[in-house]
């Protein structure tokens, strides 16, 4: 599952990545899942601003029936994070279940990739650009607050 992201189409999308971690770093582990799924989000975000011809599969580093999963399963996959009572919860085994590389999400169906959070980020991102397009790019990757954008962007899957 990881050796697939070693092939040239993702050399660019993998330097930008390691210069978006390193003016942008993730949270500490033991932070609540939902700071490092928005964390994640604003990562792949800016991934998808400075690299805009570049396709999600690449971005995201899914297959292509790994991204349709997730396109195709958005409100399960959150309905998973809210039943389950997960978004609050800061304990880094479990977060990694959701944030880590792997070749599935432990709990989800068949088809889903690792790194699920990823996905979830970007969505929860794109919505709160979406509610507040006066925010530049520099403003939300220096914004902080996570918890905040994630209350400001009010994604409620359909």
């Amino acid at each position: 599952y990881m050796v697939r992201r070693f092939s040239p189409e993702y050399i660019t999308t993998n330097c930008m990545q390691a210069l978006a971690q390193q003016h942008y770093p993730m949270p500490a582990p033991g932070t609540k899942l939902v700071d490092q799924i928005i964390a994640a989000g604003k990562q792949q975000y800016f991934l998808e601003q400075v690299l805009p011809e570049t396709p999600d599969t690449i971005r995201l580093g899914y297959t292509k029936d790994q991204l349709q999963f997730c396109i195709d399963n958005e409100r399960m996959i959150w309905q998973y994070f809210i039943q389950n009572e997960l978004l609050y919860k800061t304990d880094w085994q479990e977060s990694m279940h959701f944030m880590g590389d792997g070749p599935a999400t432990q709990g989800m169906p068949e088809g889903s990739p690792g790194r699920i959070g990823y996905f979830v980020g970007l969505q929860i991102i794109r919505k709160y650009m979406e509610r507040h397009p006066e925010v530049t790019l520099q403003q939300l990757m220096e914004t902080k607050d996570l918890t905040r954008i994630f209350n400001e962007a009010k994604y409620r899957r359909r």
